[in-house]
């Protein structure tokens, strides 16, 4: 079956075929930078910090009570951020 149809339909979806392509090409994701935007978009939001719920708040002082209880030094570590503290226990 090799006519005018078979023709136009084979140069037809070459044409189609190419064009998808370039738009894929075209809006193909670049990870490098979409990643940098990310990491910039969550490194300001830890910058500037945000408030507690109140479940939230109640869990931290469970937390806070339990890790008092431990025996053990804790030693503060140097924070990247400001308002941020950071300790490990030794």
């Amino acid at each position: 079956v090799t006519g005018l149809p078979t023709k136009a339909l084979k140069i037809l979806a070459e044409t189609r075929l190419a064009e998808a392509n370039r738009l894929q090409e075209k809006f193909r994701r670049n990870d490098k930078k979409i990643d940098k935007e990310i990491q910039e978009v969550l490194v300001e939001r830890m910058k500037q910090g945000m408030g507690l719920d109140e479940e939230q708040e109640v869990l931290f002082q469970v937390l806070e009570a339990l890790f008092a209880r431990e025996k053990g030094e804790w030693k503060k570590l140097k924070s990247p951020y400001v308002g941020v503290e950071m300790e490990i226990n030794k």
